[in-house]
């Protein structure tokens, strides 16, 4: 993501949502502990990364969404939906989205 928000050529003001998928916390297998989320948010800073690269541009982030993964292949956290949906909320809601909420929600 960060060599894509490097590389972008994007209006100033033009705005952006990021979406990442992440680990979900586990135990570690030899010690049996579980990292704290501050550890855990060394690993897990694309987004912020990312937001940092876009918002130096002069764009505005609309939204950001983390879903986390139970396992590396799958599946999704529970209430992963609720999340997505609160997601295309924020998004469609932002000011430059208004006129098509309008048309789709009486």
């Amino acid at each position: 993501m960060r060599r894509f928000a490097k590389k972008a050529a994007l209006p100033s003001g033009a705005r952006y949502a990021l979406v990442a998928t992440h680990a979900a916390l586990k135990p570690d297998k030899k010690t049996g502990k579980t990292p704290t989320p501050e550890e855990m948010a060394v690993w897990k800073k694309n987004v912020a990364t990312t937001g940092e690269i876009l918002n130096g541009k002069d764009l505005r982030k609309v939204a950001d969404l983390k879903v986390y993964l139970v396992d590396m292949k799958g599946p999704l956290e529970e209430d992963w939906e609720r999340k997505v949906a609160k997601f295309v909320d924020d998004v469609l809601m932002s000011d430059s989205h208004q006129g098509i909420v309008r048309d789709i929600i009486p």
